[in-house]
């Protein structure tokens, strides 16, 4: 069965972006909606790469996310083009369907050069590298065997899909001397649970009252120095290397206080990260 011809349409989805303490801007996302007839490669559906970056992630814009929106029913198969380039590093990452479904990327001669297999099951990998030798046009062909169902899917091609995260970290009791200071580093490389990639954008240090120490910093390698926190213990860090959390962070604690003071020295970073596969984790 063929689904029911549409419209070719780009829908920009409108989201407005609410102001609060980090300001936003009012975006849109991208959505290419599956159109038949696009099942051969003289009928494959133009779609743009994803370019969202990680820091499009943090502050809330989607002007450059593109993803497609398609569904396979009976002996159906969609195909689409895309423009792809080798100083890029390019990522097909899929969700949704019913079943198995086969996807084929070939190149502007329409020969194959990578074919993924994608469940909907938990365990199943749904990201996956898209390895190209040259600059150029490229096909994409999904496909099930199936027959029986309808299976919807979304998708995106170019830059990975990123995701936010939270570290915290405990220094344990500690002792912070009258109107001293006490600091202490981690190297957070050999922290197995943080995701290959994982990039700050900000990070609060805690564990005790402002009588105790109003003055704290925190210090990561990149810096190379100790910067004062804000008014809230917390700091924005730069969406860049510099805020890598594969590296040195440490506090530091300003005593407000007469007496020396037991405390809990910690600090917290959120993180963005892109979703790759099981083999770049």
């Amino acid at each position: 069965m063929r689904k029911i011809k549409t419209k070719i349409a780009i829908v920009l989805l409108a989201v407005i972006c609410l102001f609060g303490g980090n300001v936003t801007n009012v975006c849109a996302s991208t959505l290419y909606s599956d159109t038949e007839s696009n099942n051969s490669a003289s009928e494959a559906q133009l779609i743009m790469t994803n370019a969202m970056t990680n820091a499009q992630k943090v502050s809330g814009s989607n002007t450059v996310y593109r993803y497609v929106s398609g569904t396979l029913s009976g002996e159906d198969e969609d195909w689409y083009k895309v423009s792809l380039l080798t100083s890029k590093s390019n990522y097909f990452t899929i969700s949704g369907g019913t079943g198995y479904m086969y996807i084929d990327i070939l190149n502007s001669n329409q020969e194959t050069i990578q074919t993924f297999t994608y469940t909907s099951l938990s365990n199943s990998e749904n990201v996956f590298r898209v390895n190209i030798a040259t600059d150029g046009t490229y096909y994409i062909r999904i496909y099930h065997t199936l027959k029986t169902i309808n299976s919807s899917y979304n998708f995106t091609i170019g830059n990975p899909q990123y995701l936010l995260g939270t570290y915290s970290h405990s220094f344990g009791s500690a002792t912070l001397p009258a109107k001293g200071q006490w600091e202490q580093q981690v190297n957070l490389s050999t922290v197995s649970s943080i995701p290959n990639q994982a990039v700050g954008y900000k990070i609060t240090v805690s564990g005790t009252s402002s009588s105790v120490s109003s003055k704290r910093y925190f210090y990561n390698e990149f810096f190379d120095s100790w910067v004062a926190t804000k008014t809230g213990y917390y700091y924005d860090l730069p969406v860049t290397e510099a805020s890598s959390l594969d590296q040195n962070w440490g506090v530091q604690y300003k005593s407000s206080s007469t007496t020396r003071q037991t405390f809990t020295p910690a600090f917290t970073i959120n993180y963005v990260y892109p979703d790759l596969p099981a083999n770049e984790q």
